[in-house]
């Protein structure tokens, strides 16, 4: 049996996170909100951003997963880095002294983790990130109906 690719769940995770009005994008909104206790607009985006680094110097050209941020608005409100598997592991970039951590801390983005609840190398995460996982989100959304048609967004 296959383990799934973080990078799948990535982009599957943002087509579910920007479908407007869908239950699933509210509840993970909630749950972001609460993470991170500041209260999340409806009008926020996510992108995928694995395949494109975020642009300060502190990330010295890595690429975090997802990052969220308000039309209009260069500056991510979020940081996301999700693990798909328990034993998935961690570059010196996502961990407690690497590049994720310290763009967090520059920019005060708040910088949050998706991972299995017995990801092995959460000991390694930094301590000032936020957890959510998997487990909790999928309790808490219930069954997930994701849109794959992209050809209908709005540009």
């Amino acid at each position: 049996m296959s383990k799934t690719n973080s990078n799948s769940i990535t982009s599957i995770l943002v087509a579910a996170l920007n479908t407007e009005n869908s239950e699933f994008r509210t509840k993970m909104i909630s749950i972001l909100s609460k993470k991170i206790r500041k209260k999340i607009k409806d009008e926020i985006q996510f992108y995928d951003c694995t395949h494109s680094p975020l642009l300060y110097k502190e990330m010295k050209e890595t690429e975090i997963d997802i990052i969220a941020r308000y039309p209009g608005i260069h500056k991510p409100v979020m940081m996301i880095e999700i693990k798909a598997n328990i034993g998935e592991p961690l570059q010196f970039s996502q961990g407690k002294n690497g590049y994720y951590k310290k763009t967090s801390k520059e920019h005060g983005i708040p910088l949050i983790y998706i991972i299995p609840k017995q990801y092995r190398h959460k000991g390694n995460l930094p301590e000032e990130s936020y957890k959510i996982y998997w487990e909790d989100i999928l309790s808490e959304t219930g069954n997930i109906n994701v849109n794959f048609d992209t050809q209908n967004n709005k540009l």
